[in-house]
């Protein structure tokens, strides 16, 4: 048996960061992650945080990859509690679900840069070229087997990202979608409003 203590937090966070197998380090920068039922609903891309705990978070993934000395992508769950402290909840040593925004938000995907480490190519920026929200396409809770392609209206900063994981079950990650604020507003609140009626909008129905 094994006793953890209980985290009072506010947010969950996570930093995407990469090794490449000469030591260089890379971070991309801190996200804010929203969960449903325990599985990963929404990334927003920066965090809503104050740039006191953006850096601390940033200090605490470059230790863990100098610790870790592992090469590739991983990323770097965190806690933020009540009284604005950082703590790590979980290391995935592989790209990681909250980065996927990356494909379109970043000067380098996640994807890439994990090649670039592993292969021993300088990493790549990880700046952060517009706000982005990433949305999880799951399968329904009522709703299990061949679907009909899900569709969205790519445009106006939507982008559309399928697994190609052809039977669906409840809960089960089938693909994404970023919503990008291309002309930089800045106005998250209306970004999250988008985001939400998009996901609305998508229905499985049962392929022939």
């Amino acid at each position: 048996m094994m006793i953890e203590k209980f985290v009072d937090f506010k947010m969950e966070v996570s930093v995407i960061a990469a090794r490449n197998i000469h030591g260089q380090i890379a971070t991309y920068p801190l996200v804010e992650n929203i969960h449903k039922d325990n599985i990963l609903e929404f990334t927003i891309a920066p965090a809503r945080v104050d740039s006191k705990i953006a850096s601390e978070a940033d200090r605490i993934a470059k230790k863990t990859m100098d610790v870790f000395h592992g090469a590739g992508v991983f990323g770097i769950e965190m806690f933020v509690t009540k009284d604005d402290r950082v703590l790590i909840n979980e290391i995935a040593p592989r790209v990681h679900n909250s980065g996927h925004h990356t494909l379109q938000s970043s000067e380098t995907s996640q994807f890439e840069q994990h090649l670039r480490a592993i292969l021993g190519l300088p990493l790549g920026s990880t700046k952060l070229r517009h706000a982005t929200i990433m949305c999880n396409i799951l399968g329904p809770r009522d709703f299990a087997g061949r679907y009909k392609p899900i569709t969205l209206e790519q445009k106006d900063g939507v982008y559309l990202k399928m697994y190609h994981k052809y039977d669906a079950k409840p809960q089960r990650k089938l693909g994404h979608f970023n919503v990008v604020d291309e002309q930089d507003t800045r106005d998250m609140e209306s970004l999250m409003e988008k985001t939400r009626q998009l996901k609305d909008s998508i229905k499985f129905i049962q392929q022939d």
